[in-house]
């Protein structure tokens, strides 16, 4: 037994689940625009210490995981795109704090000549990036 409100379910549900991520809202292109900019300026910025990063990765077992971390990320966002778009991002402050932090470590871990402190120190301002550019509250 078919009823004549299914068709309309149906359509209500794939209309809402495209309409969330059809048209990104002014706040959200500026956060992602500062996500994508932060993202960049690591990378480039960083590029010896994220290449001895990925070169670790590759010669040990214990760390091999870590070219899976990115995409898991991604994948996650991805999963729950419409339940982030629904919220509002921000500027997040303990983001800011975190990038300090981690950039922080890093310098030490260069005055030191310390590369694992160094790779903790980029990790922890790339969390950083991503809590400042969406929101304290959107990133946990």
């Amino acid at each position: 037994m078919r009823s004549d409100s299914t068709p309309a379910i149906q359509a209500s549900a794939i209309d809402s689940g495209t309409r969330a991520g059809a048209a990104l809202g002014a706040k959200w292109q500026l956060a992602l625009g500062a996500l994508a900019a932060g993202l960049a300026l690591l990378a480039v910025a960083f590029a010896p210490t994220w290449q001895a990063l990925a070169a670790v990765w590759s010669s040990s077992e214990s760390y091999a995981h870590g070219y899976a971390i990115a995409p898991i990320v991604a994948w996650l966002f991805w999963r729950d795109r419409d339940a982030l778009l629904a919220q509002s991002p921000g500027i997040g402050l303990a983001g800011v704090a975190t990038v300090a932090a981690g950039l922080s470590a890093w310098w030490l871990g260069a005055l030191g000549s310390m590369a694992i402190v160094q790779f903790a120190g980029l990790v922890i301002a790339t969390a950083g990036v991503v809590m400042s550019s969406i929101g304290d509250r959107l990133s946990w």
